[in-house]
């Protein structure tokens, strides 16, 4: 703790030294003078009011003789940590002080003797506590003189302006030596800065002002705010579109929340970006892009494959369920990227048909992230994986490459240009960290190679849509343990196959289908083979739906339990069918509209998409058939909401 009270008194001092005066240090000095002074009015006041009333006199002397015996012994008891020296005149200083003022107090302080001892014993304790502050005063200045003479060395001419302390930071403004200095000299001196202040690694950051090339903004922070776990707060926006919040991933150093964005915007001139996820063995980088998948799966456009041919199903752990591809060895990556192109190029076509330049909201795809884990082995030499990420992009389909170390040997430089969103954990070395940040964040003070695996979850963000005054400041990825994701992902997202568990769950996904892509969609109509019992379908109910008969109203909300298909996929009118009769039971349930839980339902029961059964809605909001339950949108901040139009309620449709 003294350490870290050292610390940023050292960061604090440093950037504060431009601006100290004579007349602060003056001030060192008057506190026994004041006190001094003050004395004698104040036993005047006592002498004027108590030591001429008879009665009161002798009850205020006794009330005065206990504080000061009270206060000799607090003071020496408060004063023994510090030297003895102090110790000796606080005590006696008191004792004096407070004897006197008894004594001034029952026969006035003007008294001739009680005014003697004032002026003399009052002066000459002064002047003993004046001597002992020139000497601490002189010692401090004397380490503060060393310290700031090796800070100047570092500045070299360069100047620091309006320090100011920021919840745990200190903040000034700096201006180079003109002439004979550059911000990036300043930013190349950072760690020698930081071992002159006696601050720890990485604890100064120097970034340039854009308007100005030779000033720049100098950004202490002694003591590490982002200690501690920093624990997840749930779904950011569940239940709405992926292009309208961005993903919370964790809280920068300063307390701002960190947020990433999957799509692009084309009103704001914000590209959608691929992504590098870096860092060491152990630095936290799947637990944090874990926590941000589990939100995005919670919104109703998107859909996440993946790929890990070393920890597997280890790696993916609850999302499993709810991820529509998993490739489990190379061979299967391979052909997982493969695909992710066909996808591409599906969807080129498709929305260059209809004028759309860039993936968008309610485009008719959702955004699709392959998220490949543990990737240098699978993409270093891989043609497929380069192209798709050099086409992907319009078509809002988005890759994230995680590995170690980008090196040229892991990724092909061609694909990592391609990657202009970078999650930078700790790493091995300041080389590694040039591999996914640029220079100008690292001229700025990014130091992942401080951290290495010490730190889970620390890391630098980099991407489109972040403001690049945040590149260079650390944040720490939100932790959220398994439990709270099922929780989380049992409540918004789709599953789009049946939940296994024991072994045969472990062996579906490593297994891999002989090292093929697993595709979770034809798993649902898997008949055991792998090992994997079939589940038996549940047999709907047959409903009856009386046009002439009033609805009750339900006597409390609750979630419905449709069915789900374990047969073959159903064709487009069985399909519609099945809709129609999950919205025949909700009518009779007494629900006036569809929630987004509701919708999320209808998907395995169709064994079809989400995307389908999204489609499926909107035509029964548009061009509802005869005989059919037709929808009307409900104006709502949350898709998904449908006012439900019976066919009792026709007649104000």
């Amino acid at each position: 703790m003294a350490k870290r009270a050292t610390s940023a008194n050292a960061g604090k001092t440093a950037a504060h030294r431009a601006s100290k005066s004579t007349a602060s240090r003056v001030l060192t000095y008057a506190p026994p003078w004041v006190a001094w002074i003050i004395v004698l009015p104040l036993s005047a006041v006592a002498y004027v009011t108590w030591g001429r009333n008879p009665v009161a006199a002798p009850w205020m002397s006794m009330a005065a003789f206990a504080l000061v015996a009270a206060l000799v012994p607090f003071t020496w008891r408060v004063l023994r940590p510090r030297d003895e020296v102090l110790q000796w005149m606080g005590t006696v200083s008191a004792g004096l002080g407070g004897f006197w003022f008894i004594v001034g107090m029952l026969v006035g302080p003007l008294t001739r003797g009680v005014i003697d001892a004032w002026g003399f014993g009052g002066f000459g304790i002064c002047v003993f506590w004046t001597i002992r502050r020139m000497v601490v005063n002189g010692a401090a200045e004397q380490q503060a003189e060393a310290q700031e003479s090796k800070l100047d060395k570092v500045l070299a001419g360069a100047k620091v302006f309006k320090p100011k302390e920021i919840e745990g930071r200190v903040v000034a403004q700096m201006e180079v030596n003109r002439g004979e200095q550059t911000v990036r000299d300043l930013q190349g001196s950072a760690d020698k800065m930081a071992g002159a202040l006696g601050v720890r690694p990485g604890a100064v950051r120097i970034a340039a002002d854009p308007e100005d090339a030779g000033r720049a903004e100098l950004v202490i922070v002694p003591n590490d705010p982002l200690v501690g776990e920093i624990v997840w707060p749930g779904p950011s926006a569940p239940g709405a579109s992926i292009a309208d919040a961005p993903i919370p991933i964790g809280v920068y150093e300063d307390g701002e929340v960190a947020s990433i964005y999957l799509c692009g915007d084309d009103s704001i001139g914000r590209a959608l970006a691929h992504w590098l996820v870096m860092g060491m063995n152990g630095a936290g980088k799947s637990a944090g892009w874990t926590n941000a998948m589990v939100d995005a799966l919670t919104r109703y456009d998107f859909e996440l494959w993946g790929s890990d041919h070393v920890k597997g199903a280890q790696t993916f752990g609850p999302l499993q369920r709810y991820m529509a591809k998993v490739a489990t060895t190379v061979k299967g990556a391979k052909q997982l990227f493969a695909e992710a192109r066909d996808e591409a190029s599906r969807r080129f076509a498709e929305l260059g048909e209809r004028g759309i330049q860039q993936w968008e909201k309610d485009c008719g795809f959702p955004l699709l992230l392959v998220w490949i884990e543990e990737a240098s082995e699978v993409v270093s030499d891989s043609t497929s994986f380069v192209r798709l990420v050099e086409r992907a992009r319009s078509a809002g389909v988005v890759i994230v490459a995680s590995l170690q170390r980008a090196s040229h040997d892991n990724i092909d430089t061609s694909a990592r240009a391609q990657l202009a969103g970078a999650l930078c954990f700790g790493v091995r070395d300041a080389m590694d960290a040039t591999f996914a940040l640029p220079d100008n964040v690292l001229d700025a003070g990014a130091t992942p190679d401080n951290w290495g695996n010490r730190k889970p979850g620390y890391c630098y963000l980099v991407a489109p849509g972040v403001d690049e005054e945040r590149w260079p400041v650390p944040l720490r990825t939100f932790r959220a343990r398994n439990p709270q994701l099922v929780a989380v992902l049992d409540e918004w997202a789709t599953p789009l196959r049946a939940e296994v568990s024991g072994p045969a769950a472990t062996s579906l996904v490593s297994n891999g289908l002989e090292g093929e892509v697993v595709d979770r969609e034809d798993m649902d109509a898997d008949d055991g083979e792998d090992g994997m019992e079939p589940i038996p379908p549940t047999l709907e109910p047959e409903l009856k739906f009386d046009a002439d008969e009033p609805i009750a109203p339900p006597t409390e909300q609750q979630n419905l339990a449709f069915a789900t298909s374990g047969g073959p996929k159903l064709n487009t009118d069985q399909a519609r069918a099945v809709v129609q009769q999950h919205l025949r039971t909700l009518a009779e349930q007494g629900f006036t509209q569809t929630q987004p839980a509701h919708v999320c339902q209808m998907k395995p029961a169709t064994t079809r998409s989400r995307e389908w059964v999204r489609q499926e809605l909107n035509r029964l909001c548009e061009q509802a058939e005869p005989g059919e339950i037709a929808l009307e949108r409900e104006v709502s901040d949350v898709p998904g909401v449908y006012r439900i139009v019976a066919p009792s309620l026709a007649g104000v449709r």
